[in-house]
């Protein structure tokens, strides 16, 4: 199976463990929007390759155009997991590494290696058949996937974060017991360093055509983990963000005007790009801390304005709560869906309105059961 990414720069305490708290209400509406661009994203990027000719949505001119940057999605996921990673390293009043690693396996493993059972069984049975098959299996199954090219959006393409995630927990769990100390600020510093020089590397000393597998290892990615992990220094470790504070409402939609404009900006630039993504120089080193800096200002406003009725309406009736709930499922069956709906029903069905349609809902229907039947037996509390 291979991953139209690999073109692109590019996923507490409740009453009930069936109700989230208003937190992880307007958290998961960020995670629903996260998801949703990424499935859109396959979906009008697949769609084309597997029917030459053929549209999801029958965009064209700057919409089509501005769908094909919906990878930003991943980046969205990114400055989440650094403010929840982040907010679990620093918010405990005592450390304890073998809690966070039981968290963290858990939560992932589970749903993860069913998924990628049941896409090794039925739809890339191959991989099952050769002794290379077995090596891209064993990658996966150990999330080093993402060190090769060739086994990088193997098996199933939007694994290859999983890869990333996994050395930034790594990261995170080494991190830890300075990042609870007043050198938390000079850490966050160093991983903006490391992002922006590892970046200016892949710049000069890459070919283009390379450029993406470079600059998508954590190294490249670690500043945007740390936009939402200064997030969780702010309010673990400076009290900002907290409940009950006046003007919260007014400056949380502030700071959504502003990353609206930040994340509006860089698509508007991303859209108008005369020339392939890879091959822009300020464009690799910056367009993502821009972006990510964007969805953090998107997250502040959230987390500001969390008990505010209206926003945890919006979030309920849109469905975004709902969605953002089972988004990591989402995220590891859309495209074995996308790839099965043309494997099985590609002779039947068109691409068009019945064929999304039909797509989306099986693909919500995977999810949900992956939500009840793995994640919630696994990490019960979701």
């Amino acid at each position: 199976m291979t991953d139209l990414a690999a073109a692109q720069p590019c996923p507490i305490a409740a009453p009930s463990a069936l109700r989230a708290t208003a937190r992880d209400n307007v958290l998961d509406g960020l995670r629903g929007v996260a998801v949703a661009l990424v499935v859109l994203y396959h979906l009008h990027e697949y769609v084309p390759q597997l029917w030459p000719g053929e549209t999801a949505f029958g965009e064209s001119g700057a919409l089509g155009k501005l769908m094909g940057f919906f990878w930003i999605g991943v980046d969205l996921f990114y400055v989440l997991s650094g403010y929840l990673i982040g907010t679990a390293v620093l918010k405990p009043s005592v450390w304890d590494p073998a809690r966070f690693v039981k968290n963290r396996l858990t939560r992932i493993v589970p749903a993860y290696y069913v998924s990628m059972f049941l896409v090794l069984i039925l739809l890339e049975q191959h991989f099952l058949k050769s002794p290379q098959g077995w090596v891209h299996i064993g990658l996966h199954a150990l999330f080093l996937q993402g060190l090769q090219p060739w086994s990088m959006f193997s098996i199933n393409g939007p694994y290859w974060t999983l890869s990333v995630e996994f050395g930034f927990y790594a990261v995170m769990l080494t991190l830890a017991p300075f990042l609870r100390t007043r050198w938390v600020w000079g850490l966050l510093l160093g991983m903006l360093a490391v992002g922006l020089l590892w970046r200016s590397s892949v710049w000069l000393q890459v070919e283009q055509a390379q450029r993406y597998f470079w600059a998508l290892q954590l190294p490249g990615a670690i500043d945007e983990f740390a936009a939402g992990l200064t997030l969780a220094a702010l309010q673990h470790r400076q009290g900002w963000l907290a409940r009950g504070q006046k003007g919260n409402a007014l400056t949380g939609v502030v700071l959504l005007l502003v990353g609206t404009i930040l994340v509006g900006a860089c698509l508007n630039f991303f859209v108008r790009l005369r020339v392939d993504y890879w091959a822009h120089g300020s464009v690799v080193l910056t367009s993502r801390l821009l972006l990510c800096t964007g969805f953090a200002f998107w997250m502040a406003g959230f987390l500001l304005m969390k008990d505010q009725p209206w926003l945890n309406a919006l979030v309920r009736s849109s469905g975004l709560g709902l969605l953002g709930r089972i988004s990591f499922s989402v995220y590891l069956y859309h495209v074995p869906v996308i790839l099965a709906m043309h494997r099985w029903a590609g002779t039947l069905i068109q691409p068009g309105w019945l064929w999304v349609t039909m797509t989306v809902g099986l693909i919500l229907a995977c999810a949900a059961a992956s939500f009840v039947l793995v994640e919630r037996t696994f990490h019960p509390g979701l």
